[in-house]
């Protein structure tokens, strides 16, 4: 018994037992904290003994300014201001502002309380909130001194600090631990953030103020033979668009491409330097100045709302924000309000004067057993043109400039794919609608391969009808692919014919299309040839003429962005069925079918 007592003693004591390895590293862990904290203790007795500030017998205590004294110690010695950020009662760690930028860090103690107290005293003096400053002021102590600031300090050192935050995120404690976002994408990811936030609206430091613009020479503007602008830099553009309110199609042209050559944030910053009408030294400083001055607010006001009218889609919350309060003092400030508080407010878009078909189902769409095998096929070809026909309405102008530089849609980057998403969540869709049907047809024994082949072929001639021609066109890809071909044991001649007139169809799109306009029915266009109509203009006309933008391509790219928006404003008139919505939705369409099959396949019929 008594041996069998050491063995097991023997045995708890071992090396190997699990609780004795625990003890033992916790002891070991317990052992460092207290060394490395020995350590930190005397390092920071030798610095305290070091840095010691001069002692002036000319200058007491008192007179010692502390806080530069503290800053300037940090700045020197960052091996300090280290210790001392670790030694916080609330985060035990370094301090992230340490970590961001720590040339900065030091700034943080010229931020006494009277400090922030003068800034939110500033901010509400900028607003116009006077009887808050002065509660403010009674019951701090504090007494405001005005400046000759317009703008709030507080909002700027803000928004600073807002954008510093993106760069927090991606800094580890651990050097060896690297952020899997590289120095590039991370300086994107920033970027995208403030310009969603619309926090860049500052011009560049060459940009000329336009009322500082010379009068026009080929230097900065260009007529062609029509005396429409050829070329001409930004400020010529806006001193057109503005004085030219009668020019309706110039004024459509530039909002459809603007943002091919500048951003929002600095077509507004532009507008409001042209509000900001300046007294000449040959005016006089009576009434004709005024009068001029008024007529040309008014102006910039009219195009600034047609701006909103035309774009307001494509703004993010920065730039209806920074609009919105530089439109405040003015009388035209309910005018936009009302605009951009319509978000709720529907649409409106023309539909044709019929009652909506009764859609054509069965109980059985009731059943958690319905899927849209079950469906009719008219009615299949109504409720997949009711999803694409929404995603077709919410492409945006910018979103097509933007896919110009792409060959094809499906070679598009993923930074391309987060500036076009509603192209691209229509595209993805498209795929996933390619593949349902490549499944329904492949994965079938031979009686059922033809019987879907017949149902996706009457799809498609009811797709035909309805003219989705996005869906269509993807459709008739399958269907003519040599996977499915292959499969089959022979295709009627009657089903032949059908895939015959749909590639007949897309083989004289423009004219198909074009007849369609002239009926203004509903219509959902094949986007792949608007994109590469903008493609094709994009490589053969240059962004620039002798330093101009080259507006002529501007002019040709809005026209086909025109085209493209022109069935937007039609809806069509079919009833939404809830089930069948949700199961195109929810994923239903999407089977394990790889892309490179439907890649090999266009590439062997083609």
């Amino acid at each position: 018994m008594l041996k069998q007592m050491e063995n097991s003693n023997s045995n708890f004591f071992s090396q190997s037992n699990p609780y004795f390895l625990r003890e033992k590293k916790k002891e070991l862990e317990n052992e460092l904290i207290r060394e490395t904290r020995r350590k930190n203790d005397l390092e920071m007795r030798r610095q305290q003994s070091n840095l010691e500030p001069p002692i002036n017998e000319n200058e007491t205590n008192a007179n010692v300014n502390k806080a530069q004294w503290v800053a300037k110690v940090m700045k020197k010695f960052p091996e300090v201001l280290e210790l001392r950020e670790r030694l916080r009662p609330v985060t035990k760690v370094l301090s992230y502002s340490r970590l961001l930028n720590n040339s900065k860090t030091e700034s943080r103690e010229g931020f006494t309380k009277d400090v922030i107290i003068s800034l939110i005293l500033q901010h509400f003096d900028s607003e116009g909130k006077k009887e808050i400053q002065q509660f403010i002021e009674e019951k701090t102590a504090v007494e405001y001194i005005k400046d000759n600031e317009k703008e709030s300090k507080l909002l700027h050192l803000l928004r600073l600090a807002i954008r510093d935050v993106e760069h927090l995120w991606d800094y580890e404690f651990n050097q060896d631990r690297q952020s899997g976002i590289s120095p590039k994408e991370q300086d994107d990811i920033v970027g995208e953030s403030a310009d969603r936030r619309g926090l860049d609206f500052t011009l560049d430091v060459n940009d000329i103020p336009i009322w500082d613009e010379p009068e026009n020479n080929p230097k900065n503007i260009r007529l062609d033979e029509d005396q429409k602008i050829e070329g001409a830099n930004i400020n010529k553009i806006i001193e057109y668009l503005v004085t030219h309110p009668e020019d309706t199609e110039f004024q459509k042209d530039f909002f459809l491409t603007y943002e091919s050559f500048m951003k929002s944030e600095h077509l507004l910053m532009k507008f409001i330097q042209r509000f900001h009408y300046p007294k000449k030294k040959e005016e006089e400083n009576g009434e004709e100045y005024e009068k001029k001055k008024k007529e040309e607010e008014e102006r910039v006001m009219n195009i600034i709302y047609q701006w909103a009218v035309e774009c307001k889609k494509t703004f993010n919350e920065g730039v209806v924000s920074h609009l919105l309060n530089f439109i405040k003092p003015t009388t035209y400030s309910h005018k936009f309000e009302q605009l951009f508080e319509s978000k709720t407010e529907k649409e409106k878009l023309k539909r044709r004067q019929q009652s909506c078909p009764p859609p054509k189902v069965n109980k059985v769409i009731f059943s958690y057993k319905f899927t849209l095998a079950d469906l009719d096929e008219e009615e299949f070809s109504r409720q997949i043109t009711l999803l694409f026909w929404d995603y077709y309405r919410s492409i945006q102008p910018p979103e097509l400039i933007r896919m110009r530089s792409n060959s094809s849609l499906e070679m598009m980057e993923d930074e391309k794919r987060s500036n076009t998403p509603n192209i691209t969540a229509m595209m993805n869709k498209l795929k996933e609608f390619e593949f349902y049907i490549m499944d329904q047809i492949t994965s079938k024994g031979q009686k059922n391969k033809n019987k879907s082949f017949s149902r996706f072929t009457k799809i498609g001639d009811f797709l035909r009808k309805n003219n989705n021609f996005v869906c269509l066109y993807a459709v008739m890809n399958v269907l003519n692919s040599q996977k499915v071909q292959s499969t089959l044991n022979e295709v009627t001649k009657n089903f032949q014919q059908i895939l015959d007139d749909f590639s007949e169809l897309f083989q004289n799109y423009s004219k198909v299309i074009e007849k369609i306009k002239s009926e203004n029915v509903p219509c959902i266009p094949h986007i792949q040839f608007y994109i590469d109509q903008i493609i094709k203009v994009d490589n053969e006309n240059p962004d620039e003429i002798d330093g101009l933008i080259n507006f002529s391509k501007k002019r040709k790219i809005a026209k086909i962005i025109d085209n493209f928006q022109f069935f937007q404003k039609y809806a069509f008139s079919f009833l939404s069925v809830y089930q069948v919505q949700n199961l195109f939705l929810s994923g239903h369409l999407m089977e394990q079918i790889p892309v490179e099959d439907l890649k090999s396949d266009e590439k062997n019929t083609n």
